[in-house]
This record gives structure tokens, C-alpha cells and sequence, in this order.
């Protein structure tokens, strides 16, 4: 019936977007972008016949408990009725209690930024084959054999007078065969035999898997795991990550969760701007986390090449907060439910995703437009159109790929030197 409503809406892309006439805090005039709210209430009004007067709610937040069960933000105006309805609102168990909403119609979802597998350093391609735990395994198995060897040899002597092993000799007896150079003196007793027979083949299986792994890390240069779930992501020994200030569902969300990896990722988040993590994420070590949907538009406007390149790997896990995002309400609207049925027509239409999918198009066709025209005339590519591109060839072994192979030697000259400076000291003063 040409009804008025007085909405209440924050800026937050591709949802709702708009820029502020002015931002003096007690100014919440505003000017409306291309958004999928946008197009959800342009549509709507003229078929339901209302006009609408948006509007940012004074403080400039979404919405969480304050004193007394006051809400702040939207949602606070909500409650107190000076506002009719809000544009995209998460649904959460608190604010529920105090608003009403309409049905849900599309999921906010938060992911993890973090910047794509790189190059692990060459000099540790010879430890690279096996893992830190299969290698103290190994470690502990030459000491163990050795000294069992040593102890057999000992009984042998004692109860036959047979030749018996010193500890040392024993023990660089295990690391002579491991390194498939074994003593020309194998010892002469079954016991000490059957014990050096299965010696080699547990050294022939483990000497085969080192050579074959190892060749194909000197060939294909190893790279560091994907960062694809918060388990990833506190799990990696001295790695950050941040998000903007948390306010509104993703704090409730973290506060409220029962799941020890995000209750350890919320006591280590820290909070940075959009700009500055981004820059941190590309620097490496350090992961953003923020909402599905501006990551997108984000990542494919500002950090992706002309060959469709990007730096930024988004977490292949989504965490949805709570329930998605809705139309809240003033408690007792009587306009609710033919604002719901709408928002459902949409839904069954398909046209919520094909606006949402539209609206991130265009903003991205737009801002690379833009991009190339400030970039017409260079001929060179900045920091965010960089072209990477990888030697699919054939892979010719190099220095850089046996580094560390010279670093061992030059390793074993110099303790050789230590221990002969330490002998001589040692015979010229005793």
C-alpha cells in the first residue's frame, strides 16, 4: 500500500555495498551500489508496492550483546524498534531472541587465506625423503643392532672362547652395511649371522626407498602442504594469521564453538586490516581469515595476473556461520511474512544465486577494466600482475640441486681437520 519502511544495512560486499555521503559518525546517509540485497529489494518493492529509506545504523556495527540484553548495532535497532527490517543479517541463537527473520537464503561462510605452496629449500632435498620421524627410527635401529650385535658376540666369546666385537667396532659394523659398504669379516657364528642377515634386507629395504624417493625430490623440488582447514593451520609450527576486528556472527561463532582447533586459532587470531594481512599472506607464514564471497572478489581482482594466476590459495574447508544470512525484523511485523514468501519465490527462481554470481562479475570485470586502463602505456607488469610461469621441460640436474651434497663435504673436511688437531694435542701433551 506504498508503506515507507525504514531499513537498517551495513556495507559489506558483495551483500549489501554502498558509500557514505559523508564520515562524520552521526551522518548515516548513504549511496547505494550494485549489491545482491540491491537487486533483491529493487525487485521487490515495486512488485509488493513499498518504498524503502536505507539506512547505517549510528554505531556502524552488525550486532552483539551489551548491557542489560541491549544489542548494539543493527540489530540493537531492531529491538527497540527504530527500524522496520535489516539487509543480510547472520542468523544467530542470541539475536534471535530479540529479532525476527525471515527464511534464510544464502550461507555466510568464512575461509582461510594463506599464500600457495612454496619451494622448500633445496639443501634439505637428502632429508627430504623420509620423514623426521622415520629418520630417528633409523637412528635408534643402527644403535639398537649394533649393541645387540655387541652383546651376542660378548656371550659368544664368554661361553665358547669365539672372537668377540668391541662396541665401536660393533656399531660401525650396522652403519658400514646400512651405507652398503659391510666389513669383508662377516662373524662366524649362526646366532651372530642370522642377526647380520636380517640386518641386510631390513638395510637393502630401506637404502631402495631413500635412492628412489630421493631422486625424484632432486628432480621435482619438494613444496610446502596446503594450509585447507583450521586443523592445517594451528597445527604449523610458528605460523600467524589474523582477521579484521571481529565483531557481529564471527565472534559469536568463535566464542560459542566446541571445536579445539577454533577455540586455539580464536585465542591466537590477531587483528589486522584487510590491506596489511593480505600483504602478510603473500609474504608468507601467515594466513587471513575473512568471509567466502569478498574473498573472491578480492582475490580475482587485486591478486590474480592477466593468465589467471594467483598467489592466494583459498582453503578448500568453509566454515558457515550459524544458521546463513536472512532479512531480519522488527518483532511483530505484520509485513513478515509477504516479505518471506517473496525472498522464497527468489529462492525457487534460482535468482539469489545467479544475482550473487552477477553482482562478484561485474565488480571484478569493472576493477580490471579500471586496472588496465591506469596501466595503458607501460609495458611492464606491478606487483599484482605479475606472470609466473614454470619450465615444463626437461629437468637437468644442477648445482643448486646437490648443494647440499657439497655442504656435507666440505662438513667432513672439517671435522676430519678438528679430529686430527684434536689427536695431535692429544699424543704431543700425554
Amino acid at each position: 500500500m506504498g508503506h515507507q519502511f525504514r531499513v537498517s544495512a551495513k556495507s559489506y560486499f558483495p551483500y549489501f555495498s554502498f558509500e557514505r555521503a559523508s564520515e562524520d559518525s552521526g551522518n548515516t546517509e548513504i549511496f547505494i551500489q550494485d549489491s545482491l540485497n540491491t537487486r533483491m529489494i529493487h525487485t521487490m518493492a515495486p512488485l509488493l508496492n513499498f518504498t524503502y529509506d536505507i539506512r547505517e545504523p549510528l554505531d556502524r556495527q552488525w550486532g552483539v550483546p551489551g548491557e542489560g540484553d541491549n544489542f548494539t548495532g543493527i540489530v540493537g535497532e531492531l529491538q527497540h524498534q527504530q527500524a522496520d527490517f535489516s539487509l543480510d543479517l547472520t542468523v544467530t541463537p542470541q539475536r534471535a531472541a530479540v529479532v525476527q527473520y525471515c527464511r534464510v537464503y544464502i550461507d555466510e561462510s568464512v575461509i582461510i587465506m594463506s599464500s600457495k605452496p612454496r619451494p622448500l629449500p633445496e639443501y634439505l632435498s637428502l632429508i627430504r625423503p623420509f620423514t623426521g620421524e622415520l629418520w630417528l627410527i633409523l637412528l635408534v635401529s643402527i644403535f639398537v643392532w649394533g649393541a645387540t650385535l655387541w652383546l651376542l658376540q660378548k656371550v659368544w666369546s664368554w661361553a665358547s672362547g669365539g672372537r668377540s666385537f668391541t662396541l665401536s667396532s660393533a656399531l660401525f659394523y650396522s652403519w658400514g652395511i646400512i651405507l652398503e659398504d659391510p666389513p669383508a669379516d662377516p662373524p662366524n657364528n649362526i646366532t651372530a649371522q642370522i642377526l647380520v642377515g636380517w640386518w641386510l634386507v631390513f638395510c637393502l629395504v630401506m637404502t631402495s626407498a631413500y635412492r628412489s624417493s630421493l631422486i625424484s625430490h632432486l628432480v621435482v623440488q619438494g613444496k610446502s602442504p596446503l594450509i585447507n582447514s583450521v586443523n592445517d593451520l594451528v597445527r604449523r609450527e610458528g605460523w600467524r594469521w589474523g582477521t579484521p576486528r571481529m565483531t557481529g556472527a564471527l565472534l559469536l561463532y568463535l566464542n560459542s564453538s566446541p571445536d579445539r582447533a577454533i577455540q586455539k586459532m580464536y585465542q591466537g587470531m590477531q587483528a589486522d586490516s584487510l590491506v596489511k594481512g593480505m600483504e602478510m599472506v603473500l609474504e608468507g607464514g601467515y594466513s587471513f581469515i575473512f568471509s567466502k564471497y569478498y574473498s573472491r572478489t578480492m582475490v580475482a581482482t587485486s591478486y590474480t595476473d592477466k593468465l589467471g594466476y594467483t598467489p592466494i590459495h583459498i582453503s578448500a574447508t568453509e566454515y558457515p556461520l550459524f544458521a546463513g544470512n536472512a532479512w531480519a525484523f522488527r518483532k511483530g511485523a505484520p509485513f513478515l511474512r509477504r516479505l518471506d514468501l517473496a525472498i522464497q519465490r527468489l529462492l525457487e527462481a534460482g535468482l539469489i544465486t545467479f544475482w550473487m554470481d552477477g553482482v562478484i562479475f561485474t565488480r571484478v570485470r569493472d576493477t580490471r577494466r579500471q586496472q588496465r586502463e591506469e596501466e595503458a602505456g607501460k609495458n611492464q607488469d606491478n606487483g599484482n600482475n605479475v606472470i609466473y610461469q614454470e619450465d615444463d621441460g626437461q629437468v637437468v640436474l644442477g648445482l643448486h640441486h646437490l648443494q647440499v651434497t657439497f655442504y656435507l663435504l666440505m662438513l667432513g673436511y672439517g671435522l676430519g681437520l678438528l679430529a686430527l688437531l684434536l689427536e695431535y694435542l692429544f699424543y704431543t701433551l700425554y
